[in-house]
C-alpha cells in the first residue's frame, strides 16, 4: 500500500508548489479565524449609551465607551472622533473612509486565499499534463512495444497531481467563502450600528449603509 510520502513523491516536481500552497493557506486561514474570533458582540447597554452620547454630541463619551469595544464599530468611532465632534457631510465621509479601512483589514489574506483556491487545481492539471507527456515519450522511445501495466502505472502517477490539487483547493475555497460570509455579516451589522448611532448627524451625504431590511436572526448579531 502506498504511503503518503510515496504518494507525494510519485507526483513529481509539481507537488512542491502544491504542498507550499497548502501550508501557506493553512496559516492564513487560522490567522483569520483567530482575528475574527476576537470580535465580540456589541451588548445592548453599550449600544444605547453610544446612541445617547451621539444625541448629546458627547464625543468624549463615545471614545471612552469604544475603548473596550472589540468590534469594527469601536475602531471606526474612535478614529472618527479622535479630533473632536464632527457632523454632516464631513462625518459621513469620514465614517465611510474608516469603514472601508476596517473592511480591508478584516479581508486581509482573503484575496490570496481565493487566488490559491483557483490556481491549485490548475497546478495539479499541469502536473498531469507533464506526466502524460513523459509517459507517451517513453512509449515512443520503446517503439510502441510497452506493457499495458507499465502504461497504466505512468498514467496513474500523472493523475496524482490532479488529485493533490483538488484535495488542497477544495478546503481552501470552503474556508474562503465561510470567512467572507462571516466578514460580510460583521460589516453589515456595523453599518446598522452606525446608522442607529450617527444617522441623524450625516446630513445630506449618503453614507455607505446597506438599505435592506435586517433579518430577525441578524439583528445586531455578530
Amino acid at each position: 500500500m502506498e504511503t503518503i510520502k510515496d504518494f507525494i513523491v510519485s507526483g513529481g516536481v509539481t507537488m512542491v508548489p502544491i504542498l507550499m500552497v497548502s501550508v501557506i493557506a493553512l496559516g492564513m486561514i487560522f490567522e483569520r479565524i483567530y482575528v475574527l474570533s476576537k470580535i465580540k458582540t456589541l451588548d445592548p447597554e453599550t449600544l444605547q449609551a453610544l446612541i445617547k452620547a451621539s444625541e448629546n454630541q458627547n464625543f468624549e463619551e463615545i471614545k471612552n465607551r469604544c475603548q473596550n469595544v472589540n468590534h469594527p464599530l469601536g475602531y471606526i468611532l474612535r478614529n472618527v472622533f479622535k479630533d473632536g465632534w464632527i457632523a454632516g457631510d464631513i462625518l459621513a465621509r469620514k465614517v465611510s473612509v474608516e469603514g472601508s479601512r476596517e473592511m480591508r483589514l478584516l479581508q486581509r489574506f482573503l484575496p490570496s486565499l481565493g487566488m490559491m483556491g483557483a490556481i491549485t487545481p490548475l497546478m495539479g492539471l499541469l502536473g498531469t499534463v507533464l506526466g502524460m507527456i513523459k509517459a507517451f515519450m517513453k512509449i515512443y522511445q520503446m517503439s510502441g512495444d510497452v506493457n499495458p501495466s507499465q502504461l497504466a502505472g505512468g498514467i496513474w502517477e500523472a493523475l496524482v497531481t490532479t488529485a493533490a490539487g483538488l484535495i488542497v483547493a477544495i478546503p481552501i475555497l470552503m474556508a474562503y467563502h465561510i470567512l467572507s460570509g462571516k466578514i460580510d455579516t460583521i460589516m453589515f451589522n456595523t453599518r446598522l450600528y452606525l446608522e442607529d448611532i450617527l444617522g441623524r448627524h450625516f446630513g445630506s451625504r449618503n453614507i455607505n449603509v446597506m438599505t435592506e431590511e435586517r433579518a430577525g436572526d441578524m439583528d445586531y448579531g455578530v
